[in-house]
């Protein structure tokens, strides 16, 4: 077996892909009697490391003879609102970031996206781990095209500030707040956490599961079952939750990239993020180990908590584009390009076929987790349409901000969970006429 070094794989990938372009590639090129291969790819990932591991996906997809064009926007609302405007409207983008598989089902559902042929089903089918089938698929369909899979239950943090302390300070979130206080009492943050609702979100859902647990945790999320909410360990989780503000602090304008710079700056102890946060800090030219460690989050170590971002095939009806979706579902599910990818990303190839001896202990310890069944946790944005998601994420910056007791905010939880419950009877019973 030749063993190739991970900083040659890119150029090597790059030159089996000029080959597989000249040779085996069943895709019509440029310059052929058959149309142009062609993509128009709206996406979110626009900053730092994040559009190094883009790029990677582009680079691939022009040697293999397709033409790129990029519409990168600022943030998911902006790409996502723009792309269903011009789906409404006749003239889809070919490709589209999305990471609510729920939502992408009922956009489908009007007609205003390309299904999936039974041959790339299948093939699908084959190429990615069952627990992340488990995400992009409704009711037996493939809805989306994974390229990646981010854990976001994480703490990150500088090794040697844990040195001093002790490592049993992250198994929980009670010794966890025991340690924030005797941080405080000397001047020091013990998490950086920012302005924006995905920051509070994240961190919020890892108090709930570390300190409530899973079941509680699925029957709010998946099961939309408010009795969850009148239990001890629900209210538990509220009240570490809204303890933590007292000891944290957000830097810079608040967004998540500077809480993480923050922490390499010895500014704030730790933050509660996603693995996205090891690229970021590549891209700071921190490396993992030396200057920067991960952890789960306390009390989460059983469990992986899903990020899961896919591309949706838009309703484009000529044929360079639809040759530009079966080009990008080639790039993306080739384990090369896959693995590079995703290394600079900072997530997990959801491929079945990948190298795990290569993976960082943070990926490996993930990797494993995700390949057991019953442990994996779904993406916070599957669990609903953006509306539901904003009512979430607008309750859960409220509660950090301390502009609602617990037993009012608990009551205003409840109503948006029947709210939503009303909802998707609703959008079932019509479902349900129309077929």
């Amino acid at each position: 077996m030749i063993v190739i070094p991970r900083s040659f794989r890119w150029l090597f990938t790059s030159i089996t892909s000029t080959i597989l372009v000249f040779g085996m590639c069943s895709i019509p090129l440029p310059g052929n009697a058959a149309a142009e291969v062609e993509v128009e790819v709206m996406h979110w990932w626009s900053r730092g490391g994040e559009k190094r591991a883009m790029q990677v996906l582009r680079d691939e997809f022009e040697l293999r003879g397709g033409t790129w064009y990029d519409v990168p926007g600022e943030n998911s609302i902006s790409v996502l609102n723009t792309a269903v405007s011009r789906m409404a409207k006749g003239y889809a983008p070919t490709l589209v970031q999305w990471n609510s598989g729920w939502e992408v089902s009922q956009i489908r559902n009007l007609g205003l996206l390309n299904n999936l042929d039974q041959q790339s089903t299948s093939y699908l089918q084959n190429a990615f781990i069952d627990n992340v089938l488990d995400m992009i698929m409704v009711n037996g369909e493939i809805v989306a095209i994974p390229v990646n899979v981010h854990s976001e239950n994480w703490l990150w943090y500088k090794p040697a500030s844990l040195i001093e302390h002790g490592q049993e300070v992250l198994s929980n979130w009670s010794e966890f707040l025991k340690f924030a206080r005797t941080l405080s009492e000397s001047g020091q943050v013990a998490i950086a956490v920012g302005d924006e609702a995905p920051q509070k979100r994240t961190l919020f859902n890892n108090v709930l599961l570390g300190v409530a647990g899973q079941d509680i945790f699925q029957r709010i999320y998946n099961d939309l079952d408010i009795s969850a909410l009148e239990t001890s360990e629900f209210r538990d989780a509220i009240n570490t939750y809204t303890t933590l503000k007292s000891y944290s602090h957000s830097f810079g304008d608040g967004r998540w990239e500077q809480q993480l710079a923050a922490v390499a700056a010895n500014n704030a102890f730790t933050v509660s993020m996603g693995d996205w946060a090891k690229g970021e800090f590549r891209n700071l030219g921190l490396k993992l180990g030396r200057d920067y460690e991960c952890a789960p989050a306390p009390g989460t170590a059983e469990n992986v908590v899903l990020v899961i971002d896919a591309f949706v095939l838009g309703q484009v009806s000529n044929n360079s584009e639809k040759l530009g979706q079966q080009l990008f579902m080639d790039v993306v599910t080739d384990p090369v390009v896959s693995e590079t990818f995703n290394y600079l990303k900072g997530s997990l190839s959801p491929l079945r076929e990948i190298d795990s001896q290569g993976l960082d202990k943070c990926s490996n310890l993930a990797h494993n987790t995700l390949n057991k069944r019953g442990k994996a946790i779904k993406p916070h944005a599957s669990i609903g349409d953006r509306g539901f998601i904003a009512g979430m994420d607008h309750l859960i910056s409220k509660l950090w901000s301390g502009n609602s007791t617990s037993t009012d905010w608990i009551t205003e939880f409840a109503e948006l969970i029947e709210q939503e419950n009303t909802k998707r009877a609703s959008t079932s019973q019509l479902s349900s006429n129309t077929q």
